[in-house]
């Protein structure tokens, strides 16, 4: 069976899931690197905010049921344009890319 999802513009009401997502991303990074995997919530927060303040746009992948299952971050400075997209168990697997 196909699992569909849609990607829109984060909304005020997906906060605390957006943060969570970051949190779990920072740490599948740290695992990477061999550094500190500890869920740090409070630096997801901060970076988000950073994000934010910035105006860079953030977009939430939906899965069908409305549970949010990844995001985007567009990260424009100056003239250039940087993404990350992360996924999370979907279709069984965990995926990062950028």
């Amino acid at each position: 069976m196909n699992k569909t999802w849609i990607v829109r513009t984060a909304e005020a009401g997906d906060a605390d899931e957006l943060v969570a997502l970051v949190a779990g991303f920072r740490q599948a990074l740290a695992q990477l690197r061999n550094k500190d995997t500890r869920l740090d919530v409070d630096a997801s927060r901060s970076e988000l905010a950073e994000y934010q303040v910035k105006g860079f746009p953030i977009y939430m992948a939906q899965a069908e049921g409305g549970e949010l299952v990844g995001y985007l971050v567009c990260q424009v400075d100056e003239r250039v344009v940087r993404r990350g997209c992360v996924l999370r168990e979907f279709s069984g697997e965990d995926g990062i890319a950028a």
